[in-house]
């Protein structure tokens, strides 16, 4: 068994090709709209499963209030809401594992909300994706991946 090592620089985020920074504490949330399935379960015990084909979803990135990544969003949904024409791909990757999402047709979905104080205010950005891939692959070796699935495909054979 390894030991896995997180590495929040090591998380990139790219929003039309641009990367971003300035990341808050928890930095990114990325989520499927639906679940992948659905199960129904007859009166005798029965149960089908019905596969949902709405991979779309959603990316919320926050950022500190000053990161200058804010004047980026800003612009595209700014852009997006006189043009319609601002849906950029967004790419999450994490450098110090296996985990990658990317979406090529997203929108900022609306302006962060803003609040001043004494002390830095998050500013949380949701990018609409109308399909969502998401890959998560953990923070270990790649050879200690092929063993752990090696080890499931195995027991799925038993």
């Amino acid at each position: 068994m390894s030991t896995a090592t997180l590495d929040s620089k090591k998380v990139i985020i790219t929003v039309a090709g641009f990367p971003i920074t300035g990341f808050s504490k928890t930095f990114v949330k990325i989520t499927r709209a639906e679940d992948s399935f659905k199960k129904s379960v007859g009166a005798d015990g029965f149960v089908t499963r019905v596969k949902s084909n709405d991979l779309s979803g959603s990316i919320e990135i926050t950022l500190m209030q000053g990161s200058p990544s804010n004047s980026l969003l800003s612009a595209l949904n700014n852009a997006d809401e006189r043009t319609g024409a601002a849906i950029v791909p967004v790419t999450v990757t994490d450098l110090s594992g296996t985990s990658a999402s990317y979406a090529g047709t997203a929108w900022v979905k609306k302006p962060a909300d803003q609040e001043w104080g004494a002390e830095d205010k998050d500013r949380a950005w949701t990018l609409d994706c109308s399909e969502l891939v998401i890959v998560e692959g953990g923070n270990f070796s790649v050879a200690d991946m092929a063993a752990d699935i090696a080890g499931v495909v195995a027991s799925l054979g038993a």
